[in-house]
């Protein structure tokens, strides 16, 4: 029999099938960035989809955790409010990415989940997916790899934060949105961020004025057009050269590399400044 899970607030319930129709999952892309073949999976055990207007939440920190967050249309971020009153923003997130995992732990959501455009929200309860999981050992496979990816990019910003230059750290941010992007049928090079230069700083452990003239400097490099929110990423190659470590280039920047980037194509930056080729800029 299948199963059907009632949804909240008189929400039409929806038919979810049972652990037994996943025996193969959907193939596992090598591009596939954060959470979207996970999303993929377990959005077909959601009670519930909703509609979210610009400033509506998702979820608020102290909530009691019951489900997990699937966007299946539009953007939203995570943040929470420091003990001065202060919003950090932690998180930029799109089309295809699960929000509310990290409350797993202690049960209460930790930060607050904002639409930030008109999105599309389906409700999966975390009950089901465990159920689920104990049936489908590779369901809960993916489940391992999406906690694993989670805490993966969270060194990596780690890294960028105390590494990086502003300039870099900018561009580390555009890198992994190109990517994300990409790996969900978006456009790579046309952004839109979504972000005010404030969130963006909060996120990145800068001012608003730094990023402003990081913004700025990447515009007079040729890597980037800036109007406003929308950023064209002009030279892929470019970003990556300012955002190179030794030993500690991101994981996803190395797949940007492989991705963008051919043998024969001379790098923009040694173009520009001849073999001198500035892999960190100071802030201007």
């Amino acid at each position: 029999m299948m199963d059907v899970f009632e949804s909240r607030a008189g929400a039409a319930s929806r038919p979810v099938r049972p652990a037994s129709a996943y025996g193969e999952l959907p193939p596992r892309s090598a591009t596939t960035a954060h959470g979207t073949r996970l999303a993929e999976i377990i959005s077909a055990f959601a009670s519930a989809q909703r509609r979210r207007k610009p400033g509506d939440y998702l979820f608020r920190a102290g909530d009691t955790f019951h489900f997990f967050y699937v966007l299946s249309e539009g953007f939203a971020k995570s943040c929470y409010v420091t003990e001065d009153g202060r919003q950090r923003t932690t998180g930029l997130h799109l089309r295809g990415d699960i929000l509310g995992m990290d409350a797993i732990a202690n049960a209460t959501h930790g930060c607050d989940a904002i639409a930030l455009d008109a999105c599309e929200v389906l409700t999966v309860p975390y009950d089901t997916v465990r159920l689920h999981c104990q049936r489908n050992p590779e369901l809960a496979h993916e489940l391992l790899r999406a906690f694993s990816t989670e805490i993966r990019n969270d060194r990596e910003l780690m890294l960028s934060m105390s590494t990086f230059s502003a300039e870099g750290r900018v561009a580390t941010l555009l890198l992994e949105m190109s990517c994300r992007c990409a790996s969900r049928g978006l456009s790579a090079t046309k952004l839109q961020l979504h972000l005010s230069r404030q969130e963006i700083g909060s996120m990145l452990g800068l001012t608003l004025e730094t990023v402003s003239r990081a913004f700025s400097r990447l515009a007079r490099l040729g890597l980037i057009t800036v109007c406003l929110r929308d950023i064209v990423l002009l030279d892929h190659e470019g970003l990556l050269d300012i955002t190179t470590l030794p030993a500690a280039l991101p994981t996803f920047a190395r797949g940007l590399r492989d991705n963008f980037v051919t043998a024969s194509k001379t790098p923009a930056l040694v173009r520009r400044f001849g073999q001198k080729v500035p892999g960190r800029l100071t802030s201007a």
